[in-house]
């Protein structure tokens, strides 16, 4: 790759960072937020031209009622997905078009008669509603969705999106754009890295990380450089997507493709591969395929009690565990036959 590439664009780069700080994920808090700042805005235009208070804090109330409306839409257990707040479906723009002009038409132009108020209001309401619109479409129908549960679910989804975006701007050429978003996702990502407790996640955060670093370093190269950060961009995506759509066994600890691996039912969550799930279907047939005999031979009781099987068993596993220098076999056939008394009692 050629040497000279241009410097870091450090203001693009510590704004990225800036607005990772104070958004790390945006949630129905964060539009309230940006909806007050907003109305703050318009209804000081407002009162610039009319030099009305009261005209001025009713288009306030006009456009921070729209970012209420928006959040009450959204159901309570999905107020902080990024996706669901922040993406606007074909209903909620019909609902919130027309309250957006039920203040307007019904105060400014019926009781006070004033065209041109209303048509300033609705133009400044409209500029609201439009950029929400327009700022919806990248988070609806997101083409990624988690292949299976996480505590980080929104994390993973809003990263990826961003992402997204990323490659959308940089095919476009738009390559400030695109190093913002890339940044962005990165940032997410690494924060997926340190919190995500599913190592085969872990990984594939860590590929998708070095995809955004990956494409934010490709939008300052020079055009011939591009074409080699494009190669090595998709390779990386597609072993980062593999990843994502990959599970860990909870037993051997192994990864495997999604249609090689099992959902147990259990309320961990746990995976478990075809080989664990066949050895440990062996291993309980085993365990119960011993008689009660035999079972209190090993143990070297009479009665069986539960203080019985567990005195004895603590006094063999002393000298049958394999760590201190019992056979695994022996260890076993120890734990099988305290586990088939404990279950006659």
């Amino acid at each position: 790759m050629n040497k000279k590439q241009s410097s870091e664009p450090l203001l693009l780069y510590y704004f990225t960072k800036f607005v990772k700080k104070i958004i790390p994920i945006y949630t129905a808090k964060h539009l309230l937020i940006e909806g007050f700042i907003i109305s703050l805005l318009f209804s000081t235009i407002f009162y610039l031209i009319t030099n009305s208070i009261l005209l001025s804090f009713v288009l306030f109330i006009n456009i921070i009622f729209i970012s209420l409306t928006k959040i009450l839409l959204i159901p309570n257990d999905k107020q902080n997905e990024t996706h669901e707040v922040l993406g606007i479906k074909k209903l909620e723009i019909l609902i919130l078009t027309f309250i957006s002009l039920f203040i307007p038409l019904f105060i400014f132009y019926i009781l006070l008669n004033n065209t041109q108020i209303t048509l300033l209001s609705i133009i400044l309401v409209f500029i609201y509603l439009i950029f929400l619109y327009k700022r919806s479409k990248k988070y609806l129908n997101p083409t990624i969705s988690m292949p299976y549960y996480t505590e980080l679910n929104n994390e993973w989804l809003t990263a990826y999106i961003y992402l997204e975006h990323s490659i959308k701007h940089y095919n476009k050429q738009n390559y400030t754009r695109a190093y913002f978003w890339s940044k962005y996702s990165e940032y997410i990502y690494v924060d997926i890295i340190k919190n995500e407790n599913k190592k085969v996640l872990q990984q594939a955060a860590s590929e998708f990380s070095i995809v955004s670093n990956l494409l934010s370093t490709s939008c300052k190269a020079d055009n011939f450089d591009k074409l080699i950060f494009i190669k090595i961009i998709k390779k990386q995506l597609k072993k980062a997507t593999e990843l994502l759509y990959s599970r860990e066994c909870n037993y051997c600890e192994q990864i495997y493709k999604i249609n090689k691996i099992n959902l147990s039912n259990n309320k961990n969550n746990k995976f478990i591969c075809d080989n664990c799930i066949k050895n440990n279907l062996k291993n309980k047939k085993q365990k119960y395929n011993i008689s009660i005999k035999k079972a209190k031979n090993i143990l070297e009781i009479n009665k069986i009690t539960k203080d019985n099987i567990y005195k004895s068993y603590r006094e063999k596993v002393k000298y049958s565990h394999p760590d201190v220098g019992g056979s695994k076999k022996e260890f076993i056939q120890l734990k099988n036959a305290r586990d088939r008394l404990l279950k006659e009692i």
